[in-house]
């Protein structure tokens, strides 16, 4: 009997970051709004543990910061911090990529540097996003796709 390894999902914590940082950066939290880590947790349907969690998380990443008795607010992104961010971002997958995914070697650097112009170009224009833009997360999923076992 050949056995496999099984796949864990996410926890509530990483899927609570994830869902969050998502929110903040196509804007379905607005900038200097403000939020109490209950209402984020009645909203998505979890306790306020990972919550908090996400949330201190967020706040070391310096998308939200938590005002004393009041709850955290997200901090305002500008087009310098969300290039820096796009940069990095892409040095680090452009990295990745090949011991990632086998077709790799074959495109993802060029689709990578694709990907970062297209968010350069959103930057050098001042663009908002409004939350209808997907070019905030372009990266191809083929780049991304796991072929561990």
């Amino acid at each position: 009997m050949q056995m496999y390894v099984v796949k864990r999902p996410e926890s509530l914590r990483t899927q609570a970051i994830v869902q969050i940082r998502q929110a903040i950066v196509t804007g379905q939290l607005a900038p200097r709004s403000m939020h109490s880590e209950q209402s984020i947790a009645a909203t998505m349907s979890i306790s306020r543990t990972p919550v908090r969690e996400a949330l201190l998380q967020l706040a070391s990443e310096g998308l939200v910061e938590f005002m004393p008795q009041r709850g955290v607010r997200v901090t305002e992104l500008n087009a310098d911090w969300l290039g820096n961010v796009f940069q990095f971002r892409a040095a680090i997958s452009k990295a990745i990529a090949p011991r990632r995914s086998p077709r790799a070697a074959q495109g993802c650097p060029r689709a990578l540097d694709v990907a970062l112009s297209r968010q350069e170009d959103i930057i050098d224009a001042d663009d908002t996003c409004d939350g209808s833009r997907r070019t905030w997360n372009s990266t191809p999923s083929w780049c991304a796709a796991s072929t561990t076992a």
